[in-house]
Formats: structure tokens, C-alpha cells, sequence
């Protein structure tokens, strides 16, 4: 949303960092096939929540894999029911998003973007994640500003690399203050 706004209100974004976003030109995500994928997936997390299952199975994860003040978070509320029923709440508005999108890519206004890519993927998402890294260079190519960095971690790079994160947010702020 973030692009969007900067692409929409110039004037209002000095600089943008993107952490593994998620752009509206990867032609899979608005395929049919992506909306059921994701509309059995929550209907799957619901009533895995509402039984406890999936707070007893992925909470024996989630210690061992997570920064300990986000294991603790998860433990209390990411695996609840409540928060099963806001992120799929939370899919039902990113569909309609996708829906009313352009699926060409955003043309960004002559600002410094940054777009951190997760080098690592799960074995059964490289293909998507091949096309998620080939968006975010077609995002940097049209930014007059425009840099791609890779990250060593997984989706969720402000979890596993937050140094990353730091680093682009410093150097966008240096460059927006000279």
C-alpha cells in the first residue's frame, strides 16, 4: 500500500523501504487458483484454531524457530482463534485488493526506494518466490532511486535480519537528507 500511496501522492513519501513486499504484477496471485489456495487455507487455520491444534502444534515450533519475544506473541494470540478470524478477515481484504488492482507495476515518483528481497524460500514456494524477486526488480527498475537488496532469511526479514532493515531505513533517511 505503500507504493501505492508514494505512486498517488508524491509529495507526501520522501522514501520508501519495502521489506519483502508483495507486488500486484505476479500474475499468480490473481489467478483463481491463488483465491481458493488461500480460501482453504484460512478455512483450515480456523478449525485447527478453534479445536487447539494449531496453538498445541505449531506452539512446539515456536520457541525453537521465532526471536523469543515473538514466540511469546504467537503463543498468546497469533494462534488463538481471534487472530485466525482477523488475518482471515485480513486475506478476504488483500483479495480485494488484488481484484481492484492494475497488475502492471507501479511507476514510483523520483524518490529513494529500497526493497529488501529474502533470499530463502520454502521448497514448495521457489517458483513463486522466483517471480516475487523478479517484481521487486522491475519495482527498483522504474524508480529513478531505485535499489535491490538481497537478504539472507526467509520471508520475514524484519524477524530474522532486523540489522537489514536498519541499515536500508538509515541510508534512505542519509540520502533523503542531503
Amino acid at each position: 500500500m505503500a507504493q501505492v500511496l508514494a505512486a498517488r501522492e508524491p509529495t507526501k513519501v520522501s522514501g520508501l523501504i519495502l521489506v519483502e513486499p508483495t507486488a500486484f504484477d505476479i500474475a499468480a496471485l490473481h489467478a483463481r487458483g491463488y483465491a481458493t489456495l488461500l480460501h482453504v487455507y484460512d478455512v483450515a487455520l480456523r478449525a485447527l484454531s478453534a479445536t487447539g491444534i494449531l496453538r498445541w502444534y505449531a506452539g512446539r515450533f515456536a520457541e525453537r524457530v521465532l526471536p523469543p519475544a515473538y514466540a511469546a506473541e504467537a503463543m498468546n494470540y497469533e494462534l488463538t482463534p481471534a487472530a485466525v478470524r482477523a488475518r482471515t478477515a485480513e486475506s478476504r481484504g488483500w483479495l480485494q485488493s488484488l481484484a481492484d488492482s492494475d497488475p502492471d507495476p507501479i511507476h514510483l515518483p523520483t524518490i529513494p526506494v529500497t526493497v529488501l528481497t529474502a533470499t530463502r524460500a520454502p521448497r514448495f514456494a521457489v517458483n513463486t518466490h522466483r517471480q516475487v524477486g523478479a517484481s521487486h526488480l522491475r519495482l527498483t527498475d522504474t524508480a529513478v532511486q531505485g535499489r535491490r537488496i538481497e537478504v539472507d532469511a526467509g520471508h520475514n526479514i524484519h524477524l530474522t535480519n532486523p540489522q537489514a532493515v536498519v541499515s536500508a531505513v538509515a541510508d534512505v533517511i542519509e540520502i533523503c537528507s542531503q
